[in-house]
Formats: C-alpha cells, structure tokens, sequence
C-alpha cells in the first residue's frame, strides 16, 4: 500500500518522536507539505515550541509559520500517527563509542 497519498491529503500523519537539534527541523519540514506529530518527552520544550520557540535556539519564530504540527509529550498521541521516524540521541559510554543496540 502506498501511504503518500494519505500523507499528501491528511488523512494520515506522520510523527517525530524527539525533538532536539535534529528532530525539531525535521518535524517542521515535514509539516510545511504533512500533518505532523511532534513529540518529545520533555513538556516544558513541548510548551516552548507551541510558542513558537525553538529551546535549542537554533531555528527561529518563522521556522515554525505555516506549520501543520501537534507538539506532544503524551505518548498516547502517537497513536494517531500512521508513519514514525524517531531522532532521539544515540547513548555512548565513558568511551564515546556508540551502543548501537537499542
């Protein structure tokens, strides 16, 4: 099945679980074109990005204009979502080696 056309239509979302330096930009290039959940389990930055602010301060208040975006940090939001792309952190140890594991 081919979910593009949902996506393009609406009719089915895409979600962003993480929403630090890499994911937040992530998630609003994907809601300029898509309806979006943007998750992240940090709700004071989840409060900050429904203002319009960026907590890493790297994007500005534009960045966030005409944006079709639902920021969440309830997990259970992520149910509406029909296609998931996480961008959270990869854990090193006291080596910086990546544990690729999870």
């Amino acid at each position: 099945m081919n979910i593009y056309p949902q996506l393009q239509d609406k009719s089915k979302k895409i979600s962003v679980v993480g929403l630090g330096y890499v994911g937040l930009p992530l998630a609003l290039a994907f809601a300029r074109r898509f309806s979006v959940i943007g998750f992240d389990i940090n709700a004071q930055r989840i409060e900050m990005m429904r203002m319009g602010e960026d907590p890493s301060r790297e994007l500005t208040a534009d960045a966030f204009t005409g944006c079709d975006i639902q920021f969440t940090a309830n997990p259970d939001d992520l149910r509406q979502a029909h296609f998931h792309i996480v961008a959270v952190p990869t854990p090193v140890d006291k080596h910086k080696v990546p544990d690729l594991r999870p």
